[in-house]
């Protein structure tokens, strides 16, 4: 079976954990016997290309190894940071054209779509001369339904004051009803991140001021999360933004985003295109040794392989910097670390590398401040508040110990079971806040 895992996991382009694979086994089960299949090889070739069927198995495969879970305004730094920046910078730049397009790529069942509709709705009041295109895309079809109803019970508002609920929602039975006039600002469709050709301008995913890609990148596997950067880039505008979850783009860069830190969250925005290296002209005395014109070819998606930390292809440093920590060489990286925050102090992860480094190499105090420094910026690192804790009980500052545990706790309960948390492995929100809980437990609660 963990054969089967792994043919699907690289098929599909999704990460199996192991508190997946007894659910995803059971589904194989259940798929074989509604395709009368007799081996699990059998439903591994539903998966290949050349099957009929292939993206209907791929698509139903997602939802299983995915939660969907979301929530209207999630993450209310996330949301400050539209409110107050993202969205009013991105309406100054677009005031000459009056108009602006907006993605939420694999939006589950719409309320970040409809999150962003409303957030829209508050500042363009009385401007109603804007064209706003807001797409909403999922490859879970049955989400999709749910989305277009709009209508809602009371976990979907978990967070949310109930003034908000009463402003833009009417009471239904035991659900909550959208107002039309926010549901007609979101066109919902399917659409497939990874097997999809993107940009797609006849359904309005081309040119794209902003891209909302929360929470879906901790579900794939590298090469996957490369070949969506890479599509999602191209489906920007120059000066276009795309905000994904916390640190779910660390090592997954691309050479035409170029990261924007916020005290709420990193924010990749679209550049100029690379310059290009003029070529050199032929001799002139010897035509003979000219070289040939040779067809132009496609770009290809960058594919992230491991490369030598002094390499020069390298094109963030922090990654050279993580590298050389792996590597051993702890006084290397830490200089690097200084450097990049030299030039940059408002980026949190080379504060947390410093943070890791400093502790490695025996300096509390050091370590401490840069943890502040980080958090600061990032407040909802996790792998920043288990190393504080750490610490801080070192240090006996237990009651400040005890705060940030029950502030880890809190935000490992937040994410999806089988999301990954930046920084800590391969440990998934569900496993890890099992571990928490059990190694702080009181003494006997075992």
């Amino acid at each position: 079976m963990k054969h089967l895992f792994g043919e699907i996991a690289r098929q599909s382009g999704l990460r199996i954990s192991e508190g997946s694979e007894e659910r995803l086994a059971i589904y194989i089960h259940e798929r074989m016997r509604a395709l009368k299949l007799r081996q699990p090889e059998d439903f591994l070739r539903c998966l290949l290309p050349e099957h009929a069927d292939h993206r209907h198995e791929l698509q139903r495969l997602a939802a299983v190894l995915t939660t969907g879970e979301t929530s209207f305004m999630r993450d209310a730094g996330q949301i400050q940071l539209l409110r107050d920046t993202l969205l009013p910078g991105l309406l100054e730049r677009r005031a000459r054209q009056r108009s602006l397009r907006l993605w939420s790529a694999a939006c589950s069942t719409g309320e970040e779509a409809y999150s962003l509709a409303i957030l829209l709705h508050e500042l363009l009041a009385g401007r109603e001369d804007w064209q706003i295109a807001l797409y909403g895309t999922d490859v879970n079809r049955d989400a999709l339904r749910l989305a277009a109803a709009a209508q809602y019970g009371d976990w979907a508002f978990r967070g949310c004051d109930q003034a908000f609920r009463q402003r833009y929602f009417a009471p239904h039975h035991d659900r909550w009803v959208l107002q039309p006039a926010i549901r007609r600002m979101v066109y919902f469709m399917p659409g497939d991140l990874l097997r999809d050709p993107l940009p797609d301008p006849a359904h309005g995913l081309a040119d794209l001021d902003l891209i909302l890609c929360r929470n879906l990148f901790i579900y794939l596997q590298p090469a996957a999360i490369a070949t969506v950067t890479h599509k999602l880039v191209l489906c920007l505008r120059e000066g276009g933004v795309l905000l994904t979850g916390h640190g779910e783009l660390h090592a997954h860069g691309s050479e035409l985003l170029q990261t924007e830190a916020y005290p709420q969250s990193l924010v990749y925005r679209k550049g100029p295109p690379p310059a290009a290296t003029p070529a050199k002209a032929p001799t002139r005395h010897n035509p003979a040794t000219a070289p040939r014109p040779v067809a132009a070819k496609p770009v290809p998606p960058p594919v992230r392989t491991p490369t030598p930390a002094r390499a020069p292809a390298i094109v963030d440093p922090l990654l050279a910097a993580w590298r050389l920590a792996d590597a051993g060489r702890l006084d290397e990286s830490l200089a690097l670390c200084r450097g990049l925050l030299a030039q940059d102090p408002m980026r949190p992860e080379p504060h947390f590398l410093a943070a890791v480094l400093t502790m490695e190499l025996g300096d509390p105090d050091a370590a401490r401040e840069s943890l502040r420094k980080a958090l600061y910026l990032a407040p909802d690192m996790i792998a920043a508040h288990v190393h504080l804790e750490r610490l801080q009980a070192g240090a006996e500052q237990n009651r400040a110990a005890h705060r940030t545990r029950a502030i880890v706790s809190r935000l490992l309960q937040d994410l999806p079971p089988d999301a990954l948390v930046p920084f800590l492995g391969e440990g998934r929100a569900a496993e890890l806040g099992a571990h928490w809980a059990r190694r702080h437990a009181p003494p006997g609660a075992h």
